[in-house]
């Protein structure tokens, strides 16, 4: 058996190593032994005594919202902000209260934080700007002081209060912006520079301990470390695991804590591996912060410790977010399953307890009392009593019934299609996106040969599917992908398979990185590269598989590649913003960059070609 195999093994299913009460204990330094004591006793309830979950009761005059990210402000008060609305809502925790504190409508808010007593940061990825927000005494609301423009959409946010810097991830634009944040000044935001990643920009942290800035992939599973104090990138490296949902600093910064999703391309989609989380599991992994930023490879586990979340009978499918408090307790809300789980951060008993539908954010109260969770697909906060585990759901307001397209998107993110729960389309499909693994699906018409997940956005007029070629509809893809490669235990419904199709036929093409680092996602600027790299690629034949306008074709052709069970004719994905993808090209994966295809493997190049056309074709496709 190879290191890899062995390692991708103990990965897949190793338990917290520290499983006994005083192991547990032990390694919570600083705790006091009764509240610790009283703390693990709650997590040896029955599960009976939970709250139910109620379903959202529609109504024709509502709103749909999408709430999507949490703070809390102190014991009394936490703030909502909304994906759809561009509203920011205000629940009292003592009588749970709602109220509206900032309304921007045609704003898309995606990730809030606070920025110390009295300010707030949030990202807009409607507007591609990140905005500071000051409370107003005389109007008790939050107003706008601040706006900076983060080309290729803004995602995550991370505050550092020593030097009152902010870093912003951008997605497509493949950065990390770091601002300045004056509240002496009018302007608020002042721009210091601008970061390149070599991937996607997913959730951010702040590591002021070790002068770095932590930043993971939006999709798949690399992640950069950036020193703080110069900007430069000092480590870069793939975990095994992708779907980095949310890093949380723990044990006074010498350790980051991770939701994450481990996909074992080694093994077979099929219901006995998945039963178990072989195929694919969800866990919690602790990882040393000086391990991240020094080591690479195997190395970065060292001393890591990783919380199965998944069992028999429930896989909890997607985790999106993670809190802790000073109790040593974890909070991870599982997306895909429509749950909390709570436990030790040392290991012990997991348990859970049901929320609103997809819960996407979650924060415990300053005493560690209570919990506070965010379902974005019901509208909906959880507020979860520590002392006795009961929930108690609140609706931000009337909700109207969701539209075909988004009842598609309730169901990409719905784990329940799967065997025990332990996958939704979005495992894969991250973000509609591709994570950029390979998985070993039946896809193909075969086993043992596993395959790079495809990319779904801007997909719609793209057909034929699959690497094979053989799939003609989405509406067949998507029958296929729940049935056997997800194993779902049920039946497949056809008004749901037409839902998904509406939803994946909505999702619109990333811009290409050119265009998203320009701030114009609509036009690129053709310079002379282009164009030169635009005709070299019409001569040397690059559109006989890849033609125009969706820069595919749905033929199959062998261009001297093959997979474990010696296929040999692909049909060729479309290259429209391969940009965004390029860590992870062909159908093995085998190709990390565009200068990987054109230089290392040649892919289809005539013998004859210069190392300037190259470089000009590159450029084309990063155009694209």
């Amino acid at each position: 058996m190879s290191f890899r195999i062995l390692m991708l093994s103990v990965l897949a299913l190793a338990a917290p190593r520290l499983s006994t009460h005083a192991q547990q204990y032990a390694a919570a330094p600083g705790v006091d032994r009764e509240s610790y004591d009283e703390s693990y006793r709650k997590y040896e309830r029955d599960d009976n005594a939970l709250s139910p979950r109620p379903e959202p009761k529609y109504v024709s005059h509502g709103d749909y919202r999408q709430p999507i990210s949490l703070v809390i402000l102190d014991s009394t008060r936490a703030l909502i902000a909304t994906k759809l609305t561009g509203e920011i809502y205000e629940l009292n925790l003592l009588d749970h209260s709602l109220r509206v504190v900032f309304a921007a409508p045609g704003r898309q808010f995606q990730r809030l934080i606070t920025l110390g007593e009295g300010r707030l940061a949030v990202t807009d990825t409607a507007r591609d700007e990140v905005i500071v927000l000051r409370f107003d005494d005389a109007s008790d609301r939050w107003s706008e002081s601040a706006v900076a423009k983060v080309a290729g959409r803004p995602n995550a946010l991370s505050y550092e209060p020593q030097k009152s810097e902010l870093w912003v991830s951008s997605v497509w634009g493949q950065r990390l912006h770091r601002f300045a944040v004056d509240e002496n000044t009018e302007t608020g935001l002042q721009p210091i520079d601008v970061i390149d990643l070599p991937m996607c920009g997913g959730p951010v942290l702040c590591l002021p301990k070790f002068d770095a800035v932590l930043v993971s992939d939006a999709f798949g599973s690399h992640f950069a470390v950036v020193r703080q104090s110069d900007g430069k990138v000092i480590n870069h490296d793939r975990l095994y695991e992708h779907n980095l949902g949310d890093l949380a600093s723990i044990d006074d910064g010498d350790s980051v804590l991770l939701t994450h999703q481990l996909l074992i391309d080694l093994v077979p989609a099929v219901q006995g591996q998945i039963t178990w989380g072989n195929f694919i599991s969800n866990n919690l992994r602790r990882i040393k912060t000086e391990r991240l930023i020094n080591a690479s490879g195997d190395y970065v586990y060292v001393d890591s410790q990783i919380v199965s979340l998944g069992r028999v009978g429930n896989g909890a499918g997607d985790p999106t977010s993670v809190a802790t408090n000073r109790l040593g307790i974890h909070a991870t809300t599982i997306g895909g399953t429509n749950q909390v789980a709570m436990g030790s951060i040392s290991g012990g008993p997991l348990r859970f307890v049901d929320t609103g539908l997809h819960p996407v954010d979650c924060e415990f109260t300053p005493d560690a009392k209570s919990l506070v969770v965010v379902n974005q697909f019901s509208d909906s906060v959880t507020l979860i009593e520590m002392e006795t585990l009961q929930a108690t759901h609140i609706a931000l307001g009337d909700i109207r019934p969701p539209t075909t397209i988004e009842r598609g998107e309730q169901l990409f993110h719905d784990s329940s299609l799967s065997h025990d729960g332990w996958m939704s389309c979005q495992s894969c499909h991250v973000g509609g996106h591709s994570n950029g693994l390979l998985t070993d699906n039946f896809t193909d018409h075969s086993y043992q040969s596993p395959k790079r997940v495809l990319s779904l956005l801007g997909q719609a007029g793209t057909a034929p599917y699959s690497w094979a070629g053989t799939v003609k509809t989405l509406e067949d893809q998507i029958r296929f992908s729940i049935k056997s490669t997800m194993a779902s235990d049920d039946s497949v419904f056809e008004n749901e398979v037409e839902q998904i199709a509406q939803y994946v036929r909505s999702l619109q093409r990333p811009p290409s990185l050119l265009a998203a680092r320009s701030g114009d996602e609509g036009n690129v600027h053709l310079d002379d590269r282009v164009k030169r790299g635009a005709d070299f690629f019409r001569s040397s034949g690059c559109v006989d598989c890849h033609r125009e306008p969706h820069f595919t074709s749905d033929g199959v052709y062998d261009v001297g590649l093959h997979d474990e069970s010696s296929m040999r004719e692909f049909n060729p994905p479309s290259l429209e913003a391969v940009s965004q993808r390029q860590n992870a090209l062909f159908h093995d994966a085998s190709a990390r960059s565009l200068r990987d295809v054109v230089y290392r493997m040649g892919h289809q190049m005539p013998a004859e070609a210069t190392d300037q056309q190259r470089d000009d074709l590159i450029q084309y496709l990063m155009s694209l």
